[in-house]
């Protein structure tokens, strides 16, 4: 530290490591008022060499994210701005445009936000939930987890026992629940049964109690729909600071 007269005024983080210091208000000869900066000297200790192994630790532990996310590995090679916008009619091309803003939005206010992506088969819900939780995962390191209505209700009834791994309903729950960003693909109505979509629901109502955000995706017409598990859901998407984008346009996937 430079050579001054300093009084201990407060603890809290490191603007840059992020550590827990003391914060000291400072008279430093030639200057007239006093100045209040952290204890630390994590900045003055970094190296060209110690910058790059941080980089590294980053890649890194966003590789070991995406890996347990369980993310669709066909959507690697996409991303918003790679995504097909129709420039010949506007009446698809005009929606699409506004869902792309709105998901720039969604990621960088993601926190504690529900996000419903509705429309028909082929339009690109499972492919811009993708894009978004890899986005997110990229600048904020957030765990996240992408798994089907009936793989999830498969779990949750099961369990998984496979090999060596063994985990109770319970305990996958408890982790669903948990997990900061969770994409249930595929939600249905018309192909579930009445368990699956009560699976659905205990999940999603608990993530709603604890602020957690989820992102559905469903080829269902939701609003439409009256079954009372379904309607729940619905609801519990709705109530808190949400996003809701409805995927009007063609079959993409017959371009």
């Amino acid at each position: 530290m430079l050579s001054s007269t300093y009084q201990i005024v407060k603890t809290d983080n490191c603007p840059v490591c992020g550590k827990i210091v003391d914060w000291v208000s400072m008279k430093i000869p030639g200057l007239k008022k006093e100045i209040i900066i952290p204890d630390c000297n994590c900045k003055l200790n970094e190296t060209p060499q110690s910058i790059q192994i941080k980089k590294q630790n980053r890649i890194d532990r966003i590789q070991d994210i995406l890996k347990k996310s369980h993310l669709p590995s066909h959507y690697d090679k996409f991303n918003l701005n790679t995504f097909p916008v129709n420039t010949t009619d506007e009446s698809q091309s005009i929606p699409q445009k506004s869902m792309l803003s709105h998901c720039r939005e969604y990621i960088k206010n993601w926190n504690c936000r529900q996000l419903f992506l509705w429309g028909k088969t082929g339009t690109g819900k499972s492919a811009i939930s993708t894009i978004i939780a890899r986005s997110i995962i990229w600048h904020s390191l957030i765990k996240t987890r992408f798994v089907t209505q009936g793989q999830m209700a498969k779990e949750l009834s099961w369990g998984i026992n496979e090999d060596e791994l063994k985990i109770t309903p319970a305990s996958i729950l408890k982790y669903y629940c948990e997990i900061p960003l969770l994409i249930i693909d595929e939600y249905s109505y018309y192909n579930s049964s009445q368990s699956e979509r009560r699976k659905a629901f205990e999940v999603i109502n608990l993530r709603y109690m604890n602020d957690k955000s989820t992102i559905i995706t469903t080829n269902d017409p939701i609003p439409q729909i009256k079954d009372p598990d379904t309607v729940r859901i619905w609801r519990r998407m709705i109530e808190k600071p949400n996003l809701q984008i409805p995927f009007s346009w063609d079959n993409l996937t017959k371009n």
